[in-house]
């Protein structure tokens, strides 16, 4: 089920959809309505169908001084309207001049008398329709090219494919190199994901190999990675665990890069591989497919440098951009509990910039950042798109793939934790009335179903190869 991202109004507190709400953009001078909710910064909501959250009054608490300025501005913005269809009336409803609003007409063919003729429901609509969508071509020419002036983020990589064909080996290929290009001696942390810096710009690389945990993060509802390596070894060619994870990567979204591992083995057998790829209907560049596909050896670096000028290329072309001064949103990679630092959590910065002090909430969990740290081990007051950074200040452990949001004040934190608590706990409530409560329930139950379960408890260090672990027990034969 697609999530849809909810929202609290300042005024009544209620939290309702997103796209329900009418957004206020804060500046340091004061306010900006936002009826698109496109504008950059950091924003607050208020119901835009219900007159009592626009009084002065209810609005005090959030806007303090400037309560009544916003009240006046939100009345102006949302009421006012009588339902009549006189030009002035219909051109004061679509926000346009009436000057404007008589040349469409005219345009329309529709005919009229004065400024103050009545329209019929018929035109009117006509009218709104047409507005609505040259309003729409608009606002999506003006993005795009909002889009354009954004600076651009380092791609987001995660490496794939199938066991022993050299997926850990490339990762720490890349790792060591990374930091021998640093000063010897210098402190290196496991925030999840790492950053390899070229000639030709940065590659942020996800820290844990494999489909498991990457389809396990993309499965609550984050997407993480831009592009997918997978990984496959010229010996052996293709294998059921490869195919597994080109269905995952293409699932979620990613861009594909192959790459043939241990070209400097005697067996090794490239163009095998290359016939295997084209039999599942991906031919390479070089025999006129669209297939990126770059031969390596993680042991020994040959054509490593090419994997990066091609995974760098592919970046440029797709066009990733993001912007950091919109509403912060991250996803967690991992979380574990620290016996001095308490709770940290490993997160990805996707959009806008987290600071020290910001209130966030992930998942069910809510916080206040208190510390960030990076992958050299430097503290950070703020980390923008693309940044990969240490968090302390989580409350409880968040989960691998829980979407990080940024939310303005504790209270609210609270409340948005509470509810999807709550939420929780009434789907696990509903399951458990449909559970089996004795044994012969249980295996009617089964035996109706036609298959066998067991139940397991599992330990883990960190959360996110927790996850990918329960989730690949099903193809096990199962034990009673």
């Amino acid at each position: 089920m697609k999530h849809v991202p909810l929202r609290m109004c300042v005024a009544c507190r209620k939290r309702r959809p997103k796209g329900e709400l009418l957004r206020i953009l804060l500046t340091e001078t004061g306010f900006q309505l936002d009826p698109s909710g496109k504008l950059p910064g950091r924003g607050a909501y208020v119901c835009p169908d219900n007159p009592e959250c626009w009084t002065e009054k209810k609005l005090r608490r959030f806007a303090g001084g400037r309560a009544k300025a916003l009240s006046e501005a939100l009345l102006a913005q949302l009421g006012g309207k009588d339902g009549q269809n006189t030009h002035l009336q219909l051109a004061k409803e679509l926000g346009m001049k009436n000057e404007e609003l008589l040349e469409l007409l005219d345009q329309m063919g529709v005919p009229y008398k004065s400024h103050a003729s009545t329209l019929s429901e018929e035109d009117a609509e006509a009218v709104r329709e047409l507005v609505k969508e040259q309003r729409g071509l608009q606002e999506k020419l003006a993005e795009e090219e909002r889009r354009k002036s954004l600076p651009r983020r380092p791609p987001v990589v995660v490496i794939m494919g199938h066991v022993d064909h050299g997926k850990t080996t490339l990762l720490d290929y890349l790792r060591k190199s990374r930091i021998a290009e640093k000063e010897a001696g210098g402190i290196t942390q496991h925030v999840g994901a790492f950053e390899v810096k070229t000639p030709g710009g940065t590659v942020v690389f996800i820290d844990t190999p494999g489909h498991e945990a990457f389809t396990t993060i993309r499965q609550r509802g984050a997407r993480v990675a831009d592009i997918a390596i997978i990984v496959i070894a010229a010996d052996d060619g293709i294998m059921p665990q490869t195919d597994e994870a080109i269905a995952h990567a293409k699932a979620a979204g990613a861009k594909l890069i192959f790459a043939i591992n241990k070209i400097d083995l005697p067996q090794a057998d490239p163009e095998k591989v290359k016939r295997q790829l084209m039999e599942r209907g991906f031919v390479p560049e070089e025999y006129g497919g669209d297939a990126i596909v770059v031969p390596i050896s993680a042991k020994t670096g040959q054509g490593v440098q090419d994997l990066l000028e091609m995974i760098l290329l592919l970046a440029e072309l797709e066009d990733y951009r993001a912007d950091p001064n919109a509403e912060p949103k991250g996803v967690i990679l991992e979380s574990k509990l620290d016996k001095q630092a308490g709770v940290i959590a490993n997160m990805l910065v996707q959009e806008g910039t987290f600071r020290v002090g910001d209130y966030v909430v992930a998942g069910e969990v809510f916080g206040r950042i208190r510390a960030m740290m990076d992958a050299d081990g430097h503290q950070r007051k703020e980390a923008g798109p693309g940044s990969a950074v240490q968090v302390l200040g989580f409350q409880e452990l968040p989960h691998a793939g829980d979407v990080v949001e940024w939310v303005p004040d504790l209270e609210a934190a609270k409340e948005i934790a509470e509810e999807r608590r709550e939420e929780r706990r009434a789907k696990e409530e509903a399951e458990k009335e449909r559970r089996p409560k004795t044994m012969a329930d249980l295996l009617r139950s089964l035996q109706e179903e036609g298959k066998k379960e067991v139940h397991l408890i599992l330990r883990a260090d960190t959360q996110a190869p927790s996850r990918p672990s329960s989730t690949s027990w099903p193809g096990r034969a199962p034990r009673t």
